[in-house]
């Protein structure tokens, strides 16, 4: 998976996420957003069990289709640091956000869990 995105676009999805992600267990995966990029649009989701966000972009460039899960709190950190300018998000990208931080990297898409329904953003430019 990779895709680049305006940061000022990513800062304010991940940012409104912080409310849904679980905040005592870094290690949990209710404390990571789900990252989906299909057919150049990407997907993002975050579920505390109880309620979700899911946020839709389609205007990212540069992608590759996959899927993965990161520690929101950290990304928001990390994204927050970088200049006002476009992210490009690739393998090691992700990779440095987990070994950097402590975090198990075997935290895969497949373990998050799906609500049944999810507040909703749709974002297009």
């Amino acid at each position: 998976m990779k895709f680049t995105i305006n940061k000022q676009q990513i800062e304010n999805i991940v940012s409104s996420m912080q409310p849904f992600l679980e905040k005592k267990d870094a290690s949990a995966i209710t404390s990571h957003i789900y990252l989906e990029v299909v057919n150049n649009k990407l997907n993002l989701k975050a579920t505390d069990y109880e309620m979700g966000l899911e946020a839709n972009i389609d205007d990212i460039t540069d992608y590759e289709d996959g899927k993965a899960t990161v520690n929101g709190s950290n990304l928001l950190n990390i994204i927050r640091r970088l200049k006002n300018d476009n992210i490009n998000f690739v393998p090691s990208f992700i990779y440095h956000i987990y070994y950097n931080h402590n975090l198990d990297p075997c935290k895969y898409h497949s373990h998050f869990p799906f609500l049944k329904s999810y507040y909703y953003i749709h974002y297009k430019s």
